[in-house]
């Protein structure tokens, strides 16, 4: 069993294309049975603040959790494209 505060170490990558789509942010949880449902995975910048987008990865797209990396097999969006000045 692992704490919230060990996931948000793991980065997330996509085994479909190899993209890394960042660390965990977050959790979403049925409240009725307790069940973990999503992992959030926030994308741009690391201050809250500034946030874009996020994925929510299903949990039953999660293939592996190791010591550094969350592998999961998720068929995300691409990412929007940082605007230009």
């Amino acid at each position: 069993m692992q704490k919230l505060s060990e996931l948000r170490c793991k980065e997330v990558i996509n085994t479909r294309n190899g993209e890394r789509l960042g660390f965990v942010g977050d959790l979403r949880i049925e409240t009725h049975s307790g069940k973990i449902c999503d992992l959030i995975v926030p994308t741009g910048s690391p201050l809250p603040f500034f946030r874009q987008d996020e994925y929510v990865v299903p949990w039953g797209a999660i293939e592996k959790i190791g010591e550094d990396a969350i592998l999961v097999d998720f068929d995300c969006p691409p990412k929007p494209r940082k605007k230009r000045r």
